[in-house]
């Protein structure tokens, strides 16, 4: 059928673009748990300073059931004098804990930086066991997972609530120092992807990186396992350039808040705070961001991240008399290769994340460095593995549901590997993280995630049964690890401000549960200055190690006969160590990431008899190191400025910081809340133009508009209410074309509603008017995802109408041609099972979804009629490149003048017909599976089945009772998979084997959105 561009696809398709981020806005924006942790998600902890514990903090104690979870009761909210804090029940301890200091930060950021808006929108979003947080750029609201971070990255110094809130608070303000341009007030918040697409990612991450050091007791400008990622390449003269920053080609991971860090705390340290502000407040009128940095401080960027290399060279030359251990496994390719499960003289194992972030259990041979990949799964963190003498290798690891409420949910449970039958789930109870056996395998702890702190759990390791052993009122334990024998535990305690090397003997009796805290003994690091500790390790003669940056840098330190002293160090820095025969095994970094290394074990003991440069809680400033001449350095640059900027009280605006809005603090009333309703609201709108052309080459020109709104990525993105509309108006031609798709989450169920008005030319030159709608509801059965691994069932019904009409010539919408329409309703099952094959490195997938729709069609028969269709797809093959082949079949047995209800059996961006029965659709595709999958597809149709009636609509039709389409389809399309949520854009090129066709008229642009099966397509 030939078709004119009348309806406005082009526009739909932008409205679709726009409304899919809006939907990836949930995956956060700055993953401010990037840089360390070896998941995507990773659930490590800190501590809370909430008054009171969460129900969920007692349950399922002596228990090997599931853990069982508060219930879902809607969304709730409360304010603060500059917050709105957006939660449900299980997550209202986290919000009131933010909500404690949230005023108190917003007046921090205001005199240190600028004064944030005078009102922000805080999600709060639980159940997820993801560690980060995120500033939503359009907006302008901020967003937070409930699981505490573990992560020594950030530091255990300050309160990891407050840490995240200030690094998001700056976001905010820098992102709204300037007043909204022209576009964004007049079209709405998304004009103001011009201005973010300007910023450079390493400004962005560097300068709230600075400031949550700045403005907390912590921060990861004042850890010692932050200083490793830029310290290892500086040892190394591995250092990136600056062009490099954000490509992620080279490590160190997360380079645009390791290396923004560095140039803006440069300016930090040589030009002040305020410096950082001025650089935001200069943007605009005319400056780019990098003549901002030029007009400041008198220095390109570039050239200060240069000044920033080489004061770190000097500040760490001494660091290089250190000897350093060979690495374990020699690889160019970056990677992180962490503390390992366990050590002999035979293997070693650990968990390994590629360079494309994969997280696999690895066993390595000390001796020759080979590597072998035991299996691949979601690793919480890098303490997610452990292992025995015996051979007992146990993991926690993360499943992910989204059948229930509030939607998508992400546990972690504890898994048995073994060589021959692969993973067996061990416990159903949740939340278990960072299992830890003794060498003898008789006895397993983990960490609990129990409310907003961590607790300490003993793990049966043949059944297990789950029983609390150990838990503090505003403290959380973690890094748990037991003796050889497996009557000592060691771990770390945190309360917000320091983490305390504590040790308890493990219950004999069932009696002695839980380990009552006056019974621990508090090793070190619990009173005077604060050291940065972690990685606590028994050895086999019962002493303890742990890491300590106690003299100026990371060193394995050993309690023994009550004394504390470094065994190990390393030029970038060691933090856990085990013998392996005639050699010490130890953790340390690289530049390549975090590397294992290998020293003669009559080194151990052997330490440098200096001090290390970095002072334990002093910030890694740069400012004194930058040049020998700060004197002179002032005076070169101010006439830099001068030279480069001659006109500069013209064309610089003014800079002024905004202090005229009063400091504020609005007493916290948690009792005040109130049931959140997630509405819609209008992010962009545009004008629109369009243009068609009749078959005797009359032109006629419309014009009109499309509007997107969304509400707030609640769960995740999960349950995001999204509406988009467009409506042309032809005044000459008395026509309207018009699409609207809204998708509104209702308890598990999403409701969709499509409508669409299209007019076009058949090939036989007639003019159609085709109206359609679709209500429908989609409800998940079952939907779970273990790494790869995925099974998902979900019911969907609805209900279609559509209406057509047709005449030889053009007519007016208000014409009196009459109608052909039809009421169907649909029933749908959709089903999707994939599965990875044992070795990781095979994947194969299948798909089923069959309809049932029966309609109706007033005035051209009384009876109803039934038809059905069904797509099965199958695919297969490496994780580079796959194959797929895929069925569609459709049989509508329906009057030759009915409108046909929208269906996928279809090629896409094309109308069928009644005038046969049966529709079949085979395609082959070659598919990329990469972040956004790509496929190169080809299609043919074979149209079949007489319809009972013994009526069509073409005499072909009636004289072939099977039929191949002469037309081949071609093209590419990119597919977008979030959740339950699939969008696929593409282009398609229609062509044959006769020559002659025009290329521009079977040339199609498409988009569909599913939401779990059928939905709507273009």
């Amino acid at each position: 059928m030939k078709r004119c561009a009348i309806t406005p696809n082009f526009f739909r398709i932008t409205v679709m673009l726009v409304a899919f981020p809006a939907l990836a806005y949930s995956a956060p924006a700055p993953k401010t748990a990037e840089i360390a942790l070896p998941g995507s998600a990773p659930p490590s902890s800190t501590v809370s300073i909430s008054p009171a514990p969460s129900s969920t903090a007692n349950s399922a104690a002596n228990s090997g059931t599931q853990k069982q979870e508060m219930p879902f009761t809607g969304w709730k909210q409360f304010s603060t004098g500059h917050f709105r804090f957006i939660y449900e029940d299980a997550s209202k301890e986290i919000a009131e804990g933010f909500a404690s200091f949230a005023d108190d930060a917003w007046n921090r950021v205001l005199h240190a930086y600028d004064a944030p808006p005078e009102m922000t929108d805080v999600i709060i979003t639980g159940r997820t066991g993801t560690v980060n947080a995120y500033a939503q750029t359009l907006s302008h609201y901020m967003g937070f997972f409930t699981t505490p971070p573990a992560s020594p990255v950030f530091g255990y110094r300050e309160h990891w609530q407050r840490l995240f809130f200030t690094h998001e608070l700056v976001h905010v303000t820098h992102l709204t120092i300037r007043e909204p341009g022209v576009l964004t007030k007049t079209f709405g918040p998304v004009m103001n992807l011009g201005r973010t697409f300007s910023m450079p990612g390493w400004y962005m991450e560097g300068l709230t990186t600075v400031f949550e050091t700045e403005l907390t007791s912590g921060g990861r400008g004042r850890s010692p396992w932050f200083e490793l990622t830029f310290k290892a390449p500086i040892l190394e003269n591995a250092f990136l350039d600056f062009t490099e920053i954000g490509l992620e080609k080279e490590p160190p991971r997360g380079q645009i808040y390791v290396m923004g860090y560095l140039v803006m705390r440069s300016i930090a340290d040589r030009f002040g705070l305020q410096a950082l502000g001025d650089i935001e407040r200069s943007c605009g009128n005319g400056i780019k961001f990098e003549e901002s940095v030029e007009l400041v401080t008198g220095f390109t960027p570039e050239q200060l991240f240069n000044d920033a290399r080489k004061a770190l060279t000097k500040k760490y030359a001494q660091e290089r008399t250190i000897p350093e251990g060979i690495p374990l496994v020699r690889s160019s390719e970056r990677a992180d290769r962490y503390r390992p499960a366990f050590v002999s003289e035979k293997e070693i194992l650990t968990i390994r994340t590629d360079k494309d972030s994969k997280d696999a259990a690895v066993r390595i041979d000390p001796a020759t460095g080979e590597e072998t990949v035991l299996f691949e799964g979601n690793f919480p963190d890098e303490f997610s593995l452990t292992a025995a003498e015996n051979g007992l290798i146990i993991a926690s690891l993360s499943k992910t549901r989204y059948q229930g409420m509030p939607g998508k949910t992400t546990s972690a449970d504890l898994y048995v590997w073994d060589d021959t039958t692969g993973l067996r789930q061990l416990t159903s109870h949740g939340g278990l993280y960072q299992p830890a056996l003794s060498r003898t395998g008789n006895k397993l702890v983990a960490v609990e995630l129990a409310g907003p702190r961590y607790r300490l759990v003993e793990v049966d390791p043949a059944s297990g049964a789950v029983t609390v052993l150990s838990e503090a009122h505003g403290k959380s334990y973690i890094h748990p690890a037991l003796s050889h024998d497996g009557s000592q535990v060691a771990f770390l305690a945190l309360d917000g401000t320091r983490a305390v090397l504590a040790t308890a003997l493990m219950p004999r009796y069932d009696f002695a549960y839980p380990v009552p805290e006056s019974t621990i003994a508090w090793q070190t690091n619990r009173n005077g200055p604060i050291q940065d500790i972690d990685y606590p390790n028994w050895t086999e003669r019962g002493t303890l190690q742990y890491a300590s940056n106690q003299r100026g840098r990371l060193e394995v330190w050993e309690i023994e006969n009550g004394q504390s002293k470094p065994v190990l160090a390393d030029p970038a820095g060691a933090f856990w160590l085990a013998p392996a025969g005639d050699l010490i095994c130890y953790a340390s970094y690289a530049a390549s990431g975090y590397t294992l290394k290998v020293k003669p074990a009559a080194e151990l003991g052997s330490v440098p008899p200096f001090d290390g440069p970095s002072v334990p809680g002093a910030i890694v400033t740069l400012g004194a190191l930058a040049t020998d001449y700060a004197d002179l350095e002032q005076l070169r640059t101010n006439a830099i400025s001068a030279a480069k900027f001659k006109d500069s009280d013209k064309i610089r605006p003014e800079i002024r910081k905004r202090t005229n809005m009063p400091a504020s603090s609005t007493p916290l009333h948690p009792g005040e809340e109130s049931i959140f309703f997630n509405l819609p609201s209008v992010q962009l709108w545009l004008p629109l133009a369009d243009f068609f052309a009749t078959p005797d080459q009359e032109l006629y020109v419309g014009a009109g508009a499309f509007a997107f709104a969304s509400g707030f990525p609640l769960q995740n993105g999960e349950r995001t209410p999204l509406i988009a509309a467009s409506a042309l108006w032809y005044p000459e031609a008395g026509q309207v074309t018009a699409s609207i798709i809204a998708d509104l989450p209702v308890h598990t169920f999403n409701c969709l509603f499509y409508g669409n008005r299209m007019i076009s030319f058949d090939e036989d030159s007639r003019f159609i008017e085709y109206t359609e709608a679709l209500a429908s509801i989609s409800m998940p059965i079952v939907y779970e995802s273990f790494w790869n691994d995925t099974f998902s069932l979900s019911l969907i019904s609805g209900l279609f109408t559509g209406a057509v009409r047709s005449a030889d010539t053009l007519f007016s919408m208000n014409s009196q041609n009459s109608f052909s329409s039809g009421i169907t309703g649909l029933f749908s099952v959709t089903s999707r099972y994939s599965k990875v094959s044992f070795d990781q490195k095979n994947i194969l997938s299948i798909r089923l979804e069959p309809s049932l729709f029966v309609s109706h069609f007033p005035g051209i028969s009384e009876k109803a009629w039934f038809s059905g269709e069904v797509i099965g797809t199958v695919r297969g093959g490496t994780r580079m490149i796959q194959g797929e082949l895929e069925l569609k079949a459709r049989y509508a047995d329906l009057p030759a003048d009915a409108p046909v209800p929208g269906s996928l059996v279809a090629p896409r961006g094309t109308y069928l017909d009644s005038r046969y029965a049966g529709r079949s659709l085979i395609q082959g595709a070659v598919v990329l599976p990469l972040d956004i999958t790509t496929r190169f597809f080809m299609e043919k149709m074979i149209s079949w089945g007489k319809n009972t009636t013994g009526t069509y609509s073409s005499t072909e039709a009636a004289d072939k009772p099977v039929l191949i389409d002469p037309w081949w389809y071609a093209g590419i399309e990119a597919e977008l998979e979030a959740d339950r949520i699939r969008l696929t854009y593409g282009a398609q090129q229609r062509f044959k084997a006769d020559k002659d066709y025009d290329f521009a008229e079977n040339f199609t642009l498409f988009c569909t959105l599913k939401i779990d099966a059928y939905v709507t397509k273009d």
